[in-house]
C-alpha cells in the first residue's frame, strides 16, 4: 500500500506586527540546531537532504551512475555552524542596527567552535560585571539636596558663631562641621554616608564650602559696620542665622573686630585664629583666666564703641546655637565666662543707659 505523503509545513507568517516575535523564534531555533545539531527536529529539508545524500553515495558507488557528476551539498564545519544559521544570525544582527565592529564580530563568533563561544560568552559576561562595579564605584550613591545644602548652610554660620570652637579656618573646623552634621538625625544623612569614602568626600566638600561662604559673609559685614556698636554689629552680622544676640556670641564678635582692625586683609581669619589660640593656651583651661580674657577684650571694645540706650541681651544662647555648642562638645567653660560677662555687660549697658 502506498504511504500517504506527509502533511504539509504550514507557511510562516510574514506580518509585520509580529516582526519581533518572528525574529526571536527564527533566533532561538537557529542557536538550537547551532548548540546540538544532533538533535533537533528532522523537517522536510532534512528528507531532501537525506535523499540528495542517498543519491551521492549511490552515484559513487555506481561510478557517477551513467556519467553524471557527483552533487555536493554543503555542511557545517567541524569549527563554524551551519551556514544557514550564520545567515539567520547575520540577517538579526543586521535588522538590530549593531555597529559594524559588533557585525565583525559575530562574523567571528559564527565561525567558532562550541566551546570557545561558551568561553566568550563567560568572558563578556565578566566584563559587562566589571564595569558596572566601576560605575557603582565611581558614582556616589549618596547626593547633596537643596535642602541639605541650606541646612548646611545654616549649621556653618552657627559653627563661626558660637563660642566653643577653638578655630575659624581650616581642617579642624570642617571636620568638626562634618562630623556634627552625622549626629543631627532631622538632616536625614544615611548611616553609610560616614562610612562609604565617596559619600564623605561629598559631604565634607560641602561643609567647607558652606564655611567659607559663611567667613566671606561675616567679613564684609564687619568691614562695613566697623564703627557700631557691639550689640548693633552683633545684629547685622546675626541678621539672616537663627542665633540670637548673646554675651558668648558678643564677647567672640569683640575679638573679631580687635583684629579685623589690624588685619582686615585676606590674612583675617589665620590672624584670628592665632589670637584665638594664644587666648586659650594661656588660659590653660582654667575658667577664671578666659574669664578675664573674654572680659577685658569685651570692655575695651564697650569703650571704644558705647552702646548706644538700654541694650537687651541675653545671658546664654538660643535652643538652636545652644544644639550647635552641645554638638561641639560644650563645657562648662563657657558658662562661667557667660555669667561673669554677663553680669559685667548688665552693669555696663545700666551706666550706659543712665
Amino acid at each position: 500500500m502506498p504511504s500517504s505523503p506527509p502533511p504539509a509545513t504550514p507557511p510562516r507568517s510574514s506580518s509585520p506586527a509580529n516582526g519581533d516575535d518572528s525574529d526571536m523564534e527564527e533566533l532561538s531555533g537557529a542557536f538550537a540546531a547551532m548548540q546540538s545539531p544532533h538533535k533537533r527536529s528532522r523537517n522536510n529539508e532534512d528528507d531532501e537532504l537525506d535523499e540528495l545524500e542517498g543519491d551521492d553515495q549511490s552515484n559513487a558507488a555506481t561510478g557517477g551512475g551513467g556519467g553524471g557528476q557527483a552533487t555536493v551539498t554543503p555542511s557545517p564545519t567541524s569549527t563554524g555552524v551551519n551556514p544557514n544559521v550564520a545567515i539567520i544570525v547575520k540577517q538579526y544582527a543586521a535588522r538590530k542596527k549593531l555597529k559594524q565592529e559588533f557585525l565583525t564580530e559575530v562574523d567571528s563568533f559564527l565561525q567558532d567552535s562550541p566551546e570557545v563561544q561558551s568561553g566568550k560568552f563567560f568572558v563578556l559576561l565578566a566584563s559587562l560585571v566589571t564595569r558596572v562595579d566601576d560605575i557603582i564605584t565611581a558614582t556616589p550613591s549618596f547626593q547633596i539636596s537643596a535642602e541639605l545644602k541650606k541646612n548646611i548652610n545654616a549649621y556653618a554660620l552657627s559653627m563661626i558663631l558660637s563660642s566653643k570652637v577653638n578655630s575659624y579656618k581650616g581642617e579642624s573646623v570642617t571636620n568638626a562641621l562634618t562630623a556634627m552634621l552625622f549626629r543631627i538625625p532631622s538632616l536625614g544623612i544615611p548611616a553609610t554616608v560616614e562610612t562609604t569614602p565617596a559619600d564623605h568626600t561629598l559631604l565634607t566638600s560641602a561643609a567647607s564650602d558652606a564655611l567659607t561662604q559663611a567667613r566671606g559673609t561675616f567679613k564684609k559685614i564687619l568691614a562695613k559696620y566697623m564703627n557700631l556698636d557691639i550689640v548693633s554689629l552683633g545684629r547685622q552680622l546675626t541678621k539672616n542665622t537663627k542665633a540670637d544676640i548673646s554675651i558668648p556670641l558678643l564677647c567672640r564678635i569683640a575679638l573679631m573686630r580687635v583684629v579685623h582692625s589690624k588685619y582686615p586683609g585676606a590674612n583675617f581669619w589665620d590672624k584670628l585664629d592665632r589670637k584665638l589660640r594664644r587666648i586659650l593656651t594661656e588660659a590653660a583651661g582654667k575658667p577664671e583666666a578666659l574669664v578675664r580674657a573674654f572680659r577685658f577684650i569685651y570692655d575695651e571694645d564697650v569703650k571704644k564703641f558705647p552702646i548706644s540706650g538700654a541694650a537687651k541681651i541675653k545671658e546664654t544662647v538660643d535652643s538652636f546655637q545652644e544644639e550647635v555648642d552641645t554638638l561641639i562638645k560644650a563645657t562648662e567653660l563657657d558658662t562661667a565666662i557667660a555669667l561673669a560677662a554677663g553680669a559685667e555687660a548688665a552693669s555696663t549697658a545700666s551706666a550706659e543707659a543712665a
